[in-house]
Order: C-alpha cells, then structure tokens, then sequence
C-alpha cells in the first residue's frame, strides 16, 4: 500500500533592497550589450536569412545595428562609448543620428587594426559642403570611409571615387581591402578599384559616424554598420545589401 505524505513548510518573508546607483549604471550598459548579443544570436537563421551579428561567423569584427544602442552585438563586445546620440526609423529598425555634437566613440584594439578588412553601412545624409567631408566611420592611423561633397567616397587611401551618393537617401556602401587592392561599392555595385597594401595600425581607436577622434560627422544617419577583418567578395557584398 502507498501513502501519500504531505510536507507544509513555512512562510518566507523577503524583503527587496535597492542596488547603489553605480551598480544600476554598469547593469544597464551590459544589458544593452547582452541584448543585442542575444537577439542576434536567437536569429542567426531568420526564414533562410544568415542574422546581421552573426555570432558564428569567425571573420565579423563588430557590428553595430543600432537599435536604440550603440552597443556591439558581435561576441568581440565592441562597445560605443556615446555622447549625444539620438535614434530614428532607419533602414531596418532604428538607426543613429551623427549629428555635429554626436559621439560614438570605440577605444583602440588589435581586433580594429586587421590587416585586410571589410566595411559595410547603410548611410542617409547630406552630402558636405564644397571641400569638406564626413565621416561614416575612421580608426585613426589605419583607415578610414568618408562621404565628400557630390556624392564621392573615400575610403583607405586619397583617393576620391565618383560614387554619386545621393543626398538624404538611404544608400548602401561598401570597402573592401585584401592587402592588394581596394575596392569600393555603392548600393553592391563595384564602382572603383584602386591599387593598395596593406593596413597600418591605429592610434586613437574608432570613431563611428565621424572622423577620428572627433569632428567630421556624418550629419545624418548610419546603420547596419559592420566590420569583417576579411575583404568580402563582390557576390558577398551584393548579397549582403539584398538581406537588408
């Protein structure tokens, strides 16, 4: 024969406490990372579509997709240290504003200096002034993807490239640098080639949506900004612009 036996146990009291307010600011940084570090990796497959952070992807340096944080959302923990930031509807969810008085600062790391290299950004701003430019992001001493006034690229050497970035228009771009050559895209289009070696080491970390350290933004808005420590192929970079 069973028995059946019941256990009562005793009520428990608990009592919150508050955190000091310094724990409750370290929290909020690293859940914001964490966040963006989870929702990419919950979607490394979307119905077929690789995640933007794709955290099994060896060759993704940082990545930042802006939505409502500047965090990192690669497993590298990039984070942008910002000032003044402020996000709008964006080319898919949010994206930052890089306003005259904006900062997105990322400190220096061996993982921002590889010797080949890849940038991706969505990008939707005024074109400069007539001799001016703006940044879409720079690690000063290394390289460098700047917007100049009538639409022209710069990105890795001196060189201006007649790329015809629309004003204020959601426009896709892309520079690839394997040590031999770079190359820059618009909208995963190759658009120039231009003999280069390869990369120098920075100095004063990343910037991004402006000149590093400071000045030079964008004056309008960035998205779905990654860096590859790899120069992508072209059917790479057409592919990555139709996921988007």
């Amino acid at each position: 024969m069973r028995f059946a036996v019941l256990v009562v146990l005793p009520a428990c009291s608990f009592s919150a406490h508050s955190r000091p307010a310094h724990d409750a600011d370290a929290d909020s940084v690293s859940d914001a990372r964490d966040a963006a570090v989870d929702a990419t990796a919950d979607a490394a497959i979307d119905g077929g579509r690789v995640a933007f952070c794709d955290p099994t992807d060896p060759t993704l340096i940082a990545c930042y997709a802006f939505e409502g944080t500047t965090a990192d959302g690669s497993p590298h923990h990039l984070d942008a240290n910002g000032t003044n930031v402020t996000f709008v509807a964006g080319k898919v969810g949010m994206a930052a504003v890089a306003s005259a008085s904006t900062q997105m600062t990322v400190a220096q790391s061996p993982l921002i200096d590889p010797p080949t290299l890849t940038i991706e950004a969505w990008i939707k701003a005024p074109t400069p002034g007539l001799g001016a430019r703006a940044g879409i992001i720079d690690n000063e001493g290394a390289w460098g993807f700047f917007l100049h006034e009538q639409g022209e690229l710069q990105c890795i050497t001196a060189t201006n490239v007649a790329a015809n970035v629309p004003a204020d228009t959601w426009t896709y771009v892309a520079c690839t640098a394997d040590g031999t050559n770079r190359k820059i895209y618009v909208n995963g289009v190759l658009v120039e080639t231009e003999a280069a070696g390869l990369l120098g080491g920075g100095t004063q970390g990343m910037a991004l949506g402006a000149n590093s350290p400071s000045g030079q933004q964008l004056g309008g808005d960035i998205d779905q900004l990654r860096l590859f420590n790899t120069a992508r192929t072209a059917a790479q970079i057409a592919a990555d612009m139709a996921q988007r």
